[in-house]
């Protein structure tokens, strides 16, 4: 699925832990098929002979191994809660560190809250799709190959009669699914564009207020949920078509091979035990019909899932070119354009063929109108984009798009619009410079004539600012 295979990895891992709740599932499903054969002895033994020792001790046998397969179930429910914990920790710093390698393109080519929506629900549901379908596949087979298999050991006439009628149970599930698969895209779609838009208003609520928007934000906000309220709706009503159709052939199904069964013990070939049991394992294998279709709806959302993510997952790192030595600074600074061509898109160049200097030591100004491509220049200094052709040196080193590191221990970049952190006043300062000692944030503030306004906070540099400085 992913080229890495990180998901497989991630999930044989943990293949202990996944190998022992599948053999605390096969003994609690061992210890649940006892149940009936016990009811069809204290039926055709106990009862006709009126046996009561007998009764007592066939009620303690099915009581202790009620008991064993509930604790055994609470066990596996615990391990597979454990191991989707693990996972969605492990599968979060995955995709996080993931997006850290992708270039500054790909961040504005997408909406920042649907690429967080996928942060959290996708990364929810995949984790649910890998620790919980493969278990299920087998524990599902496993326990409708053994209950077929003790009805053919009772009643191999019914079992395939069973095994006859048994494709009409599926063939509503799975037409369902593909249904539900539609409008579970829909729906997510749906969310994310929401999310989308209520990110964008969160942080731009100033913006909101000054230009009182918050009554047109509300209308639009209420429309989008009313939007996707419809196809929950959708959804609801083709989750209860499902269960109606799937119940309704269900029972028609148990009902018409109950009527075999008794038509059977009326005819002397079956006991009623026989027939109370064969009844029982029916219900059973009715049951798990339902837990087929709930696993084919998993597989059919966590392919979803993973197709949004895939889109992070797989796409391509940035690529530039680094000085050799990690501790390598650059000491000539000059930066020089050869022939630089470069656009943000197919629909034209921002500039062509543009040629500079700029000696070691030099202040200079670029200087223009909005959109005549003064911040790209610096972004291209940067690394963030790539030129489509042409050379940008610094310092005699060739740069390409791709971040290079050995660029920020060298360029320091005050931003147009300028960014805090819900963070301490020192911790703001400090993000350039992790090691920076108090000295040096002190001195900083100093150059930058803040100092003052610093000191007279409540708690100095330790003040916290809030978001975007807000407080």
């Amino acid at each position: 699925m992913m080229k890495n295979n990180k998901l497989y990895y991630m999930f044989f891992s943990y293949w202990k832990k996944e190998l022992l709740i599948l053999i605390t599932a096969g003994l609690s499903m061992l210890l649940g098929l006892t149940t009936p054969y016990l009811a069809k002895i204290i039926i055709d033994e106990a009862y006709r002979n009126k046996d009561l020792k007998l009764l007592v001790i066939l009620t303690t046998i099915g009581f202790i191994a009620f008991v064993l397969a509930a604790s055994l179930n609470s066990l596996n429910d615990y391990l597979r809660s454990f191991i989707r914990i693990q996972m969605n920790f492990k599968l979060s710093r995955i995709v996080f560190r993931k997006l850290q390698t992708l270039s500054f393109k790909f961040f504005q080519d997408r909406a920042t809250g649907g690429i967080l929506y996928r942060l959290s629900h996708d990364i929810e549901e995949l984790t649910h799709y890998i620790v919980e379908v493969l278990p299920q596949f087998i524990a599902i087979l496993l326990r409708s190959l053994l209950i077929l298999g003790v009805i053919f050991y009772l009643q191999p006439k019914i079992a395939l009669l069973y095994l006859v009628l048994v494709p009409f149970l599926y063939l509503p599930s799975l037409y369902f699914t593909k249904k539900s698969k539609k409008a579970f895209i829909v729906w997510v779609e749906k969310t994310q564009a929401i999310f989308n838009r209520l990110q964008e208003v969160l942080s731009r609520i100033y913006l909101v207020k000054v230009f009182g928007k918050g009554r047109s934000e509300e209308f639009i906000y209420t429309k989008s949920i009313i939007d996707k309220l419809r196809f929950v709706l959708q959804r609801a009503r083709l989750e209860a078509a499902r269960n109606f159709v799937n119940n309704l052939v269900g029972k028609l199904i148990l009902g018409f091979v109950i009527f075999y069964g008794g038509y059977q013990i009326i005819e002397g070939r079956m006991s009623l035990g026989d027939l109370s049991a064969v009844t029982i394992y029916l219900s059973q294998l009715s049951g798990l019909h339902g837990s087929w279709g709930s696993f084919f709806q998993q597989v059919s959302f966590g392919g979803v899932s993973y197709a949004r993510l895939k889109d992070i997952l797989e796409a391509e790192p940035r690529q530039g070119k680094t000085l050799p030595g990690m501790k390598t600074i650059i000491t000539n600074g000059s930066i020089k354009f050869t022939d630089v061509s470069f656009g943000y898109n197919n629909t034209g160049l921002i500039f062509d063929n543009l040629n500079f200097f700029i000696p070691t030591g030099s202040r200079i100004a670029l200087v223009g109108p909005s959109g005549c491509g003064k911040t790209t220049i610096v972004n291209l200094l940067l690394g963030l984009y790539s030129p489509l052709k042409g050379k940008i040196v610094i310092g005699g080193e060739e740069v390409r798009g791709g971040e290079p590191k050995f660029l920020y221990q060298s360029i320091s970049v005050a931003p147009q619009e300028p960014f805090l952190w819900n963070d301490s006043v020192e911790g703001n300062i400090r993000y350039g410079k992790e090691k920076a000692t108090a000295e040096e944030i002190i001195e900083a503030s100093k150059i930058a004539c803040a100092d003052e306004f610093i000191s007279g906070l409540s708690k100095g540099y330790q003040t916290i600012i809030g978001e975007n400085a807000c407080r």
